[in-house]
């Protein structure tokens, strides 16, 4: 069950021994996209559970967002670390080739970035954001949101260079004011076009060109033990 005002969230637990351990976001991502294939869940094909999948996670954006706790991989699995249900990302590109149009899926733990030109420059072209964590390296993207609460943090817009000057130094200090250029919702699942192909990049890693893509959060998708 997804996070509830007022509720208590994490608990202490025990990483299992057979548990995998992430050291990064996108290697938190692969982890459970080699026993449950993206596209089977974004199909809802299969159904990922916090109560059945647990991982130990000791670094990454999620992991900042969770406190950035110093536990090594012995004392999570001694019972040092706290558990957490969190959701995930996953998202559908549609792609050409040769052959015609196909669709390639993906999973993302932290966020998602799309940008018009390759400069990865946020805003300084059409900048799509989806956020899970609220961390993009030391840039504090969605302050005010949260990993398991069943939708993501998404910012769609562009800035003028003055702007986005102004808007950078705010995004390190996660003070964020309001810019009637850039759209900010909370989504559960949204589709993004755009007239030319977006630069996207999933947990600061994998890359891919698309100019249509569609975002779903899964909501309590797997338990991380920090």
């Amino acid at each position: 069950m997804t996070i509830r005002k007022g509720q208590p969230w994490g608990k202490t637990m025990s990483l299992p021994e057979d548990a995998l351990i992430a050291s990064t976001d996108s290697e938190l991502a692969d982890h459970v996209s080699e026993s449950y294939p993206a596209a089977d869940i974004f199909d809802a094909a299969v159904t990922l559970s916090a109560s059945e999948i647990v991982l130990g996670v000791v670094g990454g954006d999620l992991h900042r967002t969770l406190g950035s706790p110093t536990h090594t991989p012995e004392e999570l699995r001694n019972g040092a670390g706290v558990g957490f249900p969190i959701d995930l990302g996953v998202v559908r590109f549609t792609v050409s080739g040769e052959a015609g149009e196909g669709h390639h899926y993906s999973l993302f733990a932290a966020h998602l970035i799309a940008t018009s030109r390759s400069s990865r420059s946020l805003w300084a072209g059409r900048t799509v954001i989806a956020m899970n964590a609220a961390f993009r390296g030391a840039e504090n993207l969605a302050p005010r949101g949260h990993p398991n609460d069943g939708r993501l943090d998404l910012i769609d817009g562009q800035l003028a260079p003055l702007d986005r000057r102004r808007a950078h130094k705010r995004t390190y200090a996660g003070s964020h004011v309001p810019h009637p250029n850039l759209e900010e919702t909370r989504v559960r699942d949204i589709s993004i076009s755009n007239e030319t192909e977006l630069y996207v990049e999933l947990d600061s890693s994998s890359r891919i060109r698309a100019r249509h893509f569609q975002i779903r959060c899964i909501s309590d998708a797997v338990t991380v033990i920090v």
